[in-house]
């Protein structure tokens, strides 16, 4: 399952970091291109957990400055897969605990 959500996490990362911010970026500037691809990254998770959903938004905008100054969207896709192996962990742990 977790290899799963990795190679889940490549497309979202690369539709959202990669390809809007930085084609974005060219056109508008990097302060719109990170909250433009924002809105819809966080849009998506409206449906999660309160907690969840608004981390969301402060988690788009943190991300999309990482990704423009490091200029790649993979190490996006770890902290990604990271936080949602974790989460799936602790709840399965707390769950079944």
């Amino acid at each position: 399952m977790s290899a799963g959500f990795f190679g889940y996490f490549i497309g979202w990362e690369f539709i959202f970091r990669g390809f809007f911010l930085f084609s974005l970026r060219d056109k508008l500037g990097d302060a719109a291109a990170i909250a433009i691809q924002m809105v819809p990254f966080a849009a998506l998770h409206i449906n999660k957990p309160a907690p969840e959903a608004l981390s969301a938004i402060l988690g788009g905008l943190i991300l999309g400055i990482f990704v423009l100054r490091v200029r790649s969207f993979w190490p996006c896709v770890i902290i990604h897969w990271v936080i949602q192996t974790s989460i799936n962990y602790f709840v399965c742990v707390l769950y079944y605990w």
